[in-house]
């Protein structure tokens, strides 16, 4: 397993125990009762998804980021690692408008919170009262508002952060400097495909 990857695999949820044999593990086939941990088997990919028709399962890089999570999902119920404490994740809401990728960002906050998990909501504006929207009731551990003419370092203390979640491309450039948390990019409904960056 490369370096990239142990950090993917053990460096977002904090401390772990672990020896170099979990990380030879073979995968395992999930029992036929067993809850599909990948919505299509062992992989993200489907027949529509735009892939080409010549593609198999373990030929192409982002089939590597299917095996980690299968196999970091067996190596915890294997008690092969264990978090030593609650993720504390930023979630960069990019609007306030009722979209579906919004209700799944807000939803991502209610089930971490409900998980025992650590949740800070941004939100860029020079107008806006809160971070989470005016029409959810979910509210996130701490609720920072953002001025147009800050960064996230002004605003929160982002050494105490583990992950950075973001809901639009533009979030990603600016967070990858002056933030060492890793940022994760939900997309949900690429932008180019909506015309949002001749919009921008």
């Amino acid at each position: 397993m490369t370096a990239s990857a142990e950090t993917l695999l053990f460096g977002t949820f904090g401390k772990k125990q672990r020896t170099d044999a979990a990380l030879e593990l073979p995968l395992q086939q999930p029992e036929a009762k067993t809850k599909r941990i990948l919505p299509f088997g062992h992989t993200l990919h489907y027949a529509g998804c735009g892939c080409p028709r010549h593609w198999q399962q373990g030929t192409r890089v982002a089939d590597s980021v299917d095996t980690l999570v299968i196999r970091s999902h067996q190596m915890y119920h294997q008690k092969l690692i264990t978090a030593n404490r609650p993720l504390r994740v930023c979630y960069m809401l990019p609007h306030h408008n009722i979209t579906g990728g919004m209700k799944c960002l807000v939803e991502h906050v209610r089930l971490l919170r409900q998980r025992g998990h650590y949740t800070i909501a941004v939100h860029r504006s020079d107008t806006a009262k809160r971070a989470m929207p005016p029409w959810t009731t979910v509210e996130a551990d701490v609720d920072v508002v953002c001025n147009l003419h800050q960064r996230l370092g002004d605003v929160y203390p982002v050494q105490e952060i583990d992950v950075v979640v973001v809901g639009i491309f533009h979030q990603v450039a600016e967070l990858l400097a002056g933030v060492a948390a890793p940022v994760l990019y939900w997309e949900q409904g690429h932008e180019w495909v909506f015309g949002d960056p001749i919009r921008l």
